[in-house]
């Protein structure tokens, strides 16, 4: 299994039924279900087998932190909270954190969804463009689809994820929307 070899011990031992649900430039996500509560949840975790990990461990890692951090102060305070924030751990080089399945891409939500918020959708994507060019200094290389928008049921958020792996591209700055849903 492939997934213990990335995921922390301790969250190996928490949760059970790991389901690879998304693969970014130097992360992976799963879907897996809490042994404790037999909740659904998704867990976020370092790709330390990654080409982008081994050829930057350093940057891979502090873009993996900035990610998490980006994504509890995106989505604030909410009860419950969206993050789990006892079950966030660190082993050694692996490094993962375990959100609420109420808080997940697009790509696993109904497409209605967004039909019915793409305004909103548009805006919070936006507002996440601006400050991740203004305070990381980090721009859009590549298409953004719906496996890098998440939305929070808990708060009715719409953030950007996945961005981390703009700062191992060189490509050119591309701003749009792209997905393999159909949005009509």
């Amino acid at each position: 299994m492939e997934s213990a070899q990335i995921i922390p011990p301790k969250l190996l031992e928490k949760y059970t039924d790991f389901t690879l649900v998304q693969q970014g430039f130097s992360h992976k996500t799963f879907k897996a279900i809490s042994r404790e509560s037999n909740q659904n949840c998704i867990i976020r975790v370092l790709d330390v087998h990654s080409q982008e990990y081994l050829k930057n461990r350093d940057l891979a890692t502090t873009t993996f932190l900035q990610e998490a951090l980006y994504t509890c102060l995106r989505l604030g305070l909410t009860e419950p909270s969206e993050v789990i924030l006892k079950d966030f751990e660190v082993s050694g080089n692996l490094i993962a954190f375990v959100l609420r399945e109420s808080c997940s891409p697009l790509s696993m939500k109904d497409v209605s969804l967004l039909r019915e918020n793409i305004e909103q959708m548009s805006k919070g994507v936006a507002a996440d463009l601006v400050y991740l060019s203004k305070h990381l200094k980090i721009a859009t290389k590549k298409k953004i689809n719906l496996q890098n928008i998440y939305h929070s049921v808990i708060s009715d958020t719409f953030f950007l994820a996945g961005w981390a792996e703009n700062l191992f591209n060189e490509q050119e700055v591309i701003y749009s929307v792209s997905s393999h849903h159909s949005l009509s």
